[in-house]
């Protein structure tokens, strides 16, 4: 999804006419030119690198390269080495071509541009990287990326070249930056509004923005879930800011706290109800063998009702966790009243859960220690609502770690090893 909207705001699609964003292509374009004008030969590239080696006073690590269009975290390198060596790269021409530096009145828009992909290149690498439950934290960071994208709201110009004088202990540190909307460059500014409205298009507008589906139709956001199960998040208070990124609120009619507790109050009827199915599939445990076809397609109408969305935007069918989870055993009536009042009762005692240790409060800010502590502490206080958690805990926070496991599976079986064995090709994968 953000690579999508990377693509959209900084004009890097394949097809030109798709262009939303010349100016942002062009820039891009050239900075593409002079790194391969710097590669294309031996002699050029040693030039370069004493150079490099003279300023900084010591061997530098990484090189020009240019990154992949649809991969913003090897674009985000790209242009950080580009900036860092922006002093190098300006000499480099003049002594040795003899010309003057090809981008030397672009500086300050590769330098916006830089500024503007930063993070969002940190969010999809976080993503990435990380194996844990990450849909708290990114939904966090997701909501901080667009309230900066804002008019009003400075742009933070990041500056390479000083970060790493100052960690190289060659220069002060580099100071806080902050340019206004206004000051920004033409490119900047377009790049900056396609980028907030990527982000509301592919992201908030499904999700969040009341003229995209009625309140009675929008349908629960899984990192909502996720977020509400958080013990440490579980007033969910950041659904006050989103709501005031509709571009259909109005701050003299529309009250921001009645439709941040409206949002809030739907993600707890949500888990309401799938506590309550919990509830009344452990009383009675009616087997999936044991019914007949028109329960099954009652079931399938049931589970459809109540699909969630993550973060992705693909549909996740909960049901069918809490299916696996209880064994097939699976409710097919509506949950009787005993099992609602039970299921609010028990999800109300947790909302209320203000008392927890310091030590519990400190381990739960990590995401690999919330699944344990549902197992555990979780599973004894609220032991139905424990297993809604444990489902929604459940579900991969990244496709990440299926395509290294794909990349490596590449690696191991080559045309010549073609007939490995399948047992002995997972043994070596899950080794390695």
């Amino acid at each position: 999804m953000l690579n999508a909207v990377l693509v959209e705001a900084f004009g890097t699609s394949a097809k030109v006419q798709n262009c939303k964003n010349p100016g942002s292509r062009n820039v891009i374009a050239e900075v593409k030119k002079v790194i391969e004008h710097c590669n294309k030969s031996h002699k050029a590239k040693v030039h370069l690198s004493d150079m490099v080696d003279e300023h900084f006073g010591c061997t530098m690590k990484g090189r020009l390269q240019q990154g992949v269009p649809q991969r913003w975290v090897s674009n985000k390198k790209t242009l950080q080495v580009f900036l860092e060596r922006w002093q190098v790269l300006d000499d480099y021409y003049r002594v040795e071509e003899k010309v003057l530096f090809p981008v030397c009145t672009l500086q300050r828009e590769i330098q916006e541009l830089y500024s503007l992909m930063c993070p969002v290149a940190n969010i999809i690498s976080a993503a990435q990287s990380n194996t844990n439950i990450v849909a708290p934290s990114m939904l966090m960071r997701m909501i901080q990326l667009r309230l900066s994208l804002q008019d009003h709201c400075p742009l933070v110009m990041l500056d390479p070249a000083a970060q790493k004088r100052y960690h190289m202990q060659m220069g002060p540190k580099p100071p806080l930056v902050q340019c206004r909307h206004i000051e920004l460059t033409e490119t900047g500014k377009i790049t900056k509004m396609l980028l907030a409205d990527g982000l509301d298009k592919r992201f908030f507008k499904p999700r969040y923005f009341k003229q995209s589906h009625p309140s009675s139709h929008r349908k629960v956001p899984l990192h909502d879930v996720a977020a509400a199960l958080f013990p440490n998040s579980r007033e969910l208070r950041y659904l006050d800011k989103v709501v005031q990124l509709d571009p259909s609120f109005n701050p003299e009619i529309d009250n921001a706290a009645a439709l941040a507790t409206c949002l809030r109050e739907r993600v707890w009827g949500f888990i309401s109800a799938q506590v309550a199915s919990v509830v009344e599939t452990t009383h009675n445990s009616i087997s999936t063998d044991e019914l007949g076809s028109s329960a099954k397609r009652q079931c399938t109408r049931n589970a459809d009702r109540i699909l969630c969305t993550d973060v992705s935007g693909d549909h996740i069918d909960v049901m069918g966790l809490f299916d696996a989870i209880q064994r097939k055993d699976v409710n097919i009536n509506s949950p009787s009243p005993s099992a609602s009042d039970l299921a609010c009762e028990e999800v109300e005692r947790y909302r209320k859960l203000l008392v927890l240790t310091e030590a519990d409060h400190i381990n739960l800010l990590k995401p690999e220690n919330i699944l344990p502590w549902w197992n555990k502490v979780g599973a004894v206080q609220f032991p139905y609502l424990s297993v809604v958690a444990r489902a929604v805990f459940g579900v991969p926070p990244s496709s990440a770690v299926l395509e290294k496991d794909f990349s490596a599976a590449d690696d191991l079986i080559t045309r010549k090893r073609g007939s490995i064995d399948a047992v002995f090709a997972e043994m070596v994968l899950f080794l390695h």
